[in-house]
């Protein structure tokens, strides 16, 4: 679950503390069959695909919104 309130900065450097919900990379299909994650920073594919898979270009874009809004 990626959000704002998921990211510390220590020392110069970002770290992500809310592990919950991760999985390895190389174990196939969802952790959870419902769509997990703060809405506001949701990708437009699960926005649009309620009932899709969770990939990690999903990921990659809940990153660039909390960066742009984190810069805002």
């Amino acid at each position: 679950d990626l959000s704002v309130g998921n990211i510390i900065i220590y020392q110069g450097k970002g770290f992500l503390i809310n592990w919950d919900l991760a999985k390895l990379v190389i174990i196939q299909g969802p952790q959870q069959m419902i769509c997990t994650g703060t809405w506001q920073f949701r990708s437009a594919h699960l926005v649009k695909n309620t009932h899709t898979v969770h990939g990690i270009e999903d990921d990659l874009e809940f990153s660039l919104y909390i960066v742009l809004w984190t810069a805002l």
